[in-house]
């Protein structure tokens, strides 16, 4: 499938994406495992959630490492879809064209063993879980018999075969079993095990007021409810603080500057991130944090030419600003300290574009400091020292300003 085609998002909305569609993934795999052994009431134990958890964070973790081994890339809403929903049959040898990366099969072994694990363990809370239900039930029919009868109406009332439990509560009833208390026990099991035979018996047991009283807590489905619940309100209010974090300002402006030194990201996403963050450039408040941040990207090692030609495009864009010469023109005399000599020479001509500006007559007045050529070469103290010029020269009051 050729991706390429895909709508170009936000990296942060196709994240969400993901965790989205990972949601509804995880939620039918959990289902599937259980269902497929008859298991109800497994919302119940933590560790499900923990599995959960685990289901939640592969794809996320999945569509993270094909981003940065550039299998597919992180703004591509098609990818993100194909990820969230189908990452057992990408991660079991592709789908859709996308494959995952080679190894990674080796690397997930361990992560399902332990959670074929934690799935026993859940089904043996479970099963406890159910026994209390069944203990519950059957305290409550030994001691009135009204629950009693309406219980064993419920059983022989719900497709079970009720000739053959009137013929086992017969056969009981001639064991000769002395003790009255231990024979109305297994009765009442016995009548519990026919209605447990039934479709969705919990739910109809939750539902009579009857046999539940007010002791509706000890329904497992209630109960369910009430974990479920809450779990989704936790869920929303993670999302929520996310949401906060990461459109937050300070956070923004970080965000888009790495988006513009990403190596493998798209032009349209490089061109979003200029976008996002020239606002902030022109903010008084925030734009010496969009400056600080963009300069410090200058400085990462390894940045390709062009990003460094687009940052400063992007600087210079915004230098009508009050507090934007001063600012400006420290942070680009610090980066001279670049490692990278083609990157010291675009700064170098930034600056001396910015010096003519304040002083219209800079390059004859300051022919040496304008003549400087990076390329050349410069020991530590020889940039040292055009550094400390360039920092002489803004520190004088401008001869003219435009």
């Amino acid at each position: 499938m050729d991706l390429s085609i895909s709508p170009d998002w936000d990296a942060r909305l196709c994240y969400a994406v993901v965790f989205a569609c990972g949601i509804i993934s995880a939620q039918f795999q959990l289902y599937k495992r259980f269902q497929d052994l008859k298991i109800t009431g497994f919302w119940l134990v933590p560790n499900t959630w923990l599995v959960f958890a685990i289901y939640l964070a592969i794809p996320l973790g999945l569509f993270w490492l094909m981003d940065r081994m550039s299998a597919l890339n992180d703004t591509s809403l098609f990818a993100a879809l194909l990820v969230g929903l189908a990452y057992p049959a990408i991660l079991a040898g592709g789908f859709g064209g996308i494959k995952a990366p080679s190894g990674l099969d080796g690397m997930l072994k361990p992560l399902e063993a332990f959670t074929d694990t934690v799935i026993k363990s859940v089904i043996k809370t479970v099963a406890r879980y159910e026994k209390r239900f069944e203990d519950f039930i059957v305290g409550r029919m030994r001691f009135d018999k009204a629950i009693f009868d309406e219980v064993l109406g419920l059983a022989k009332s719900g497709g079970s075969d009720s000739a053959a439990l009137d013929d086992q509560l017969k056969d009981l009833d001639g064991a000769g079993i002395s003790d009255s208390s231990l024979l109305l026990e297994k009765r009442a099991r016995l009548i519990y095990l026919y209605l447990s035979a039934m479709p969705d018996f919990l739910a109809t047991l939750t539902g009579n007021r009857k046999v539940m009283g007010k002791r509706i807590w000890n329904s497992p489905i209630i109960r369910t409810r009430v974990v479920v619940c809450v779990m989704i309100v936790l869920f929303c209010s993670l999302i929520s603080t996310g949401i906060y974090v990461f459109t937050r300002p300070t956070v923004a402006i970080a965000y888009h500057t790495w988006r513009i030194g990403k190596p493998n990201n798209s032009e349209r996403d490089r061109f979003r991130a200029r976008e996002n963050l020239l606002p902030y450039l022109h903010d008084a408040q925030l734009g010496p944090d969009a400056y600080q941040s963009l300069a410090r990207a200058i400085r990462s090692p390894g940045l390709p030419i062009e990003r460094v030609d687009l940052v400063l495009q992007l600087l210079l864009q915004a230098r009508d600003q009050q507090f934007h010469q001063d600012m400006l023109c420290n942070h680009l005399v610090n980066n001279l300290r670049v490692e990278s000599v083609d990157a010291r020479s675009r700064i170098q001509q930034t600056l001396v574009f910015l010096a003519e500006k304040r002083d219209p007559q800079f390059k004859q007045n300051q022919k040496a400091l304008a003549g400087w050529n990076p390329t050349n070469g410069d020991s530590v103290t020889s940039l040292e020292d055009w550094i400390g010029q360039w920092k002489a020269f803004f520190t004088k009051e401008p001869t003219t300003a435009k």
